[in-house]
């Protein structure tokens, strides 16, 4: 994996952000935006899609970052993992179910979607959920883009004191990704 000459190996989206914090201030707005502003799915179902799409995109900085604060906000332990081996048989609501089944076609190819592929979703959920389940899957495309292509890799999961949960005491409501400072661990 390529990996910018001036991060180090197991560099976070803190440090990325510090070295380079043109960009930071929109960015993290549009994150507090997206995942913790009134929505049509709560911040445990939009954290939970965020890693979903970043699983299904092998980007293990924002699968570990936002598992962690997907279950922190009661998503059951595991239920990445068992969504991601068989979103049929995982223990999912309808409505999740079929939105991860959108995006992960949307992800995977999506100028083979079809009106049965949105009909599907439509018929358990309505279209603002649908709009705000891809404007989640939307942003963590791109900061899965940004973090994979400049080398920021390292797993969360592995060390979740260097998550940005650890500093507000492990209380997830917490977190804002607009006042997370650039140095500290995000």
């Amino acid at each position: 994996m390529p990996r910018l000459p001036s991060l180090a190996e197991d560099a976070i989206v803190a440090d990325l952000f510090a070295a380079f914090p043109d960009h930071r201030g929109p960015l993290f707005a549009m994150m507090e935006s997206v995942m913790r502003g009134p929505g049509e799915w709560d911040i445990a179902e939009r954290e939970f899609i965020a890693a979903y799409v970043s699983a299904l995109n092998a980007c293990s900085y924002c699968t570990g970052a936002h598992v962690i604060y997907a279950e922190a906000f009661g998503i059951p332990q595991g239920l990445l993992a068992r969504a991601l081996d068989d979103l049929d048989a995982a223990e999912l609501t309808g409505p999740m179910r079929e939105t991860l089944r959108y995006l992960g076609k949307v992800n995977r190819l999506p100028h083979k979607l079809r009106q049965a592929d949105m009909d599907a979703v439509l018929a358990v959920t309505d279209e603002a959920a649908l709009v705000e389940a891809l404007t989640v899957a939307g942003l963590y495309n791109m900061m899965n883009r940004l973090l994979e292509g400049t080398g920021v890799t390292f797993d969360l999961r592995s060390d979740p004191s260097r998550h940005g949960i650890a500093a507000v005491n492990g209380d997830p409501r917490s977190h804002h990704y607009a006042a997370t400072k650039p140095e500290a661990s995000q």
